[in-house]
C-alpha cells in the first residue's frame, strides 16, 4: 500500500513511500514498473531475495538541489527488530543516510525550501517537525543536522496557551534582547543560525 508520494521539480519522476517500508521511484514515461526500489532501513539478503520488510514509511519528501543530489526525508521505515527505538526522521542526501531520533512521535513534517515554486529546484534548508509534545526545526545545511533552538523554555504542551497577540513596529532590539537572556542558559549541540 502506498502511504504518500512527492513529485521531483520537473514533473518527470515522482517517489511513493510504502506500508512494507520501501519507497519506489517511477518515471511518467515508465514501463509499468519503478525504476528504483529502495529499502533504506532494510537489510540485504545476500543470497538476491527480497529485503525483510520494515515498518512503514508513513510520508516522503523529494526536494532538489542544484548542485548535486536531492534530499529524500521521510519518516517511520525502520526494521522490526530495531525494538525500543524512539521514533525518527531519516534525511538522504547522496550516500549519506541521517537517522534522527526524536523525542516524541511524529505527527507531520515539512521540508523549508529556498523557493516557494514546485517547479524549480528547492534547495532545502531546513525541516520542521511536529511532534505529538513538541515542534523542532533541523537545520539541513550543517553537518549532523542539528536543531534550532527554540526561542522558548518550553514545550507546547506543557502549559496551556490563554492569549495570543501580534504587535507591530516593536523595537528593533527586543528579539536579540530575548536570544540573549535564554542564551545564559549554555546550551550546546544546536545551529549556529538563527531562526
Amino acid at each position: 500500500a502506498i502511504h504518500s508520494v512527492a513529485w521531483h521539480h520537473e514533473g518527470k519522476q515522482f517517489i511513493c513511500s510504502h506500508s512494507d517500508g520501501t519507497l519506489t521511484i517511477w518515471n511518467i514515461r515508465g514501463q509499468g514498473k519503478p525504476i528504483q526500489t529502495i529499502t533504506p532501513h532494510g537489510k540485504q539478503p545476500k543470497d538476491g531475495k527480497k529485503p525483510e520488510p520494515c515498518k512503514p514509511i508513513l510520508k516522503v519528501e523529494y526536494k532538489t538541489t542544484r548542485n548535486g543530489d536531492p534530499f529524500i526525508i521521510f519518516s517511520g521505515g525502520l526494521s522490526y527488530d530495531t525494538v525500543g527505538r524512539r521514533p525518527c526522521l531519516t534525511v538522504m542526501h547522496g550516500k549519506s543516510v541521517a537517522v534522527l531520533e526524536m523525542d516524541y512521535p511524529i505527527v507531520d513534517f515539512l521540508t523549508l525550501c529556498e523557493t516557494p515554486y514546485p517547479n524549480d529546484f528547492q534547495e532545502p534548508y531546513a525541516v520542521v517537525v511536529l511532534l505529538e509534545k513538541d515542534l523542532v526545526v533541523i537545520d539541513l545545511a550543517q553537518n549532523g543536522y542539528p536543531i534550532f533552538e527554540n526561542p522558548y523554555p518550553l514545550t507546547i504542551h506543557e502549559s496551556p496557551v490563554t492569549c495570543c497577540e501580534y504587535f507591530a513596529d516593536c523595537p528593533v532590539d527586543l528579539i536579540p534582547a530575548l536570544y540573549s537572556v535564554g542564551s545564559r542558559q549554555k546550551r550546546q549541540g544546536y545551529s549556529k543560525k538563527v531562526l
